[in-house]
């Protein structure tokens, strides 16, 4: 207990000090904005290539665990969709979003810092949890679809599917996943440049999405005058 309450103590204490930071005002005001961009577009994405790209095909085979974590995340969505739309009665933009919310994970910004510290050293726990940040996708999927139906009073149409597949075709850490399994499948290894980049971009993901949530959640309580 008192090992996992003091591999804890960092993750907390890394948001806190973000919470402290953003109070005191000593970063630019544009700061939590940019530092979570900063983990969602490059350093996230790194981290996750690095994770998968030094896998073997046989170690990224898990079918069940994917499998098995789409179908829990969707069964929230539907079960979250259904009580927000008091069943089936509303169907508003709302209701989709609401139910995203109750059935979409915090993966990547803290429960992949939580795992790793927990499980510091441990390649299949960063594997996990980074695969658990791209099966996420698939609520997401789900929501966007959804809203763009509802935005044009109608079911799904191919264009509506294009523009969702569009939009999930540029989200960097689908990319640089399915990058890694490329890496994966080709056999020939990372560079060592290339991994040593991808390591020490890897490595700022944790700390800099934690202390983003601290200076972000300062930030809205600012807003709310408390």
């Amino acid at each position: 207990m008192l090992d996992i309450l003091s591999a804890l103590v960092p993750v907390f204490g890394i948001i806190v000090l973000g919470m402290c930071v953003e109070r005191m005002g000593s970063l630019p005001k544009g700061t939590p904005a940019a530092l979570n961009q900063f983990v969602f577009r490059v350093s996230l994405p790194a981290l996750l290539f690095h994770a998968v790209a030094r896998k073997t095909p046989e170690e990224l085979a898990r079918g069940g665990f994917a499998a098995g974590t789409v179908a829990g995340m969707l069964l929230a969505f539907a079960l979250g969709y259904l009580l927000c739309s008091r069943g089936g009665r509303r169907h508003g933009p709302e209701v989709a979003v609401l139910a995203q919310a109750a059935s979409f994970p915090n993966s990547a910004f803290l429960g992949l810092p939580i795992v790793t510290s927990l499980l510091p050293g441990n390649d299949d726990a960063v594997l996990a949890g980074g695969m658990v940040s791209v099966l996420c996708l698939a609520v997401l999927l789900v929501t966007m679809a959804r809203l763009e139906a509802i935005g044009r009073g109608g079911g799904l149409s191919w264009r509506v599917l294009r523009q969702v597949a569009a939009a999930l075709g540029r989200n960097p850490i689908l990319l640089a996943s399915v990058a890694g399994v490329a890496a994966s499948l080709s056999g020939l290894g990372l560079a060592r440049p290339v991994a040593a980049m991808a390591s020490m971009l890897g490595a700022t993901a944790s700390p800099c999405a934690l202390f983003g949530i601290g200076m972000v959640l300062a930030a809205q309580l600012t807003a709310e005058g408390a």
